[in-house]
């Protein structure tokens, strides 16, 4: 399996409650995304070391994770689509958590990077950061 299955295996679980795009419609995605800002195999198994230190991310990588998020509407230009992405994330155990979630989307936009890619990175990281603490908080309960 190549590592860019891997990672649109990745994405499809962590934003499972996505229903209306299919794993076909990713892999294109990715695949258009990959193209336009390649990034090396190794850059990918490093995913989570690059999102714990964003100063070790290429361009290309933080330019390729903005191409996926835009396509998928969460973003425009490098400005987060917050009713899009609550729309996407906020199913399933986050169903009833739509104020925390407005919270989260509203605390992590104001975030700004040295260029629309690293903006969009930054504002990336932190809503998965925050996201997977609310499920933690929501998994005690």
């Amino acid at each position: 399996m190549k590592l860019v299955d891997i990672v649109i295996y990745f994405l499809m679980l962590l934003y499972s409650s996505v229903k209306s795009e299919t794993m076909e419609e990713i892999d294109n995605l990715v695949t258009n995304c990959l193209k336009k800002y390649p990034v090396a195999d190794d850059e990918f198994a490093r995913f989570r070391e690059l999102e714990k230190d964003p100063s070790l991310a290429s361009d290309n990588y933080k330019c390729f994770g903005m191409c996926v998020v835009q396509g998928r509407g969460w973003f425009i230009g490098d400005v987060l689509a917050d009713h899009v992405f609550i729309k996407a994330v906020g199913g399933g155990r986050l169903a009833k958590r739509g104020d925390e979630l407005h919270h989260i989307t509203k605390k992590c936009k104001l975030l700004v990077g040295d260029n629309k890619c690293d903006t969009v990175f930054q504002v990336t990281n932190c809503l998965q950061e925050k996201i997977n603490q609310l499920l933690q908080l929501v998994k005690s309960f």
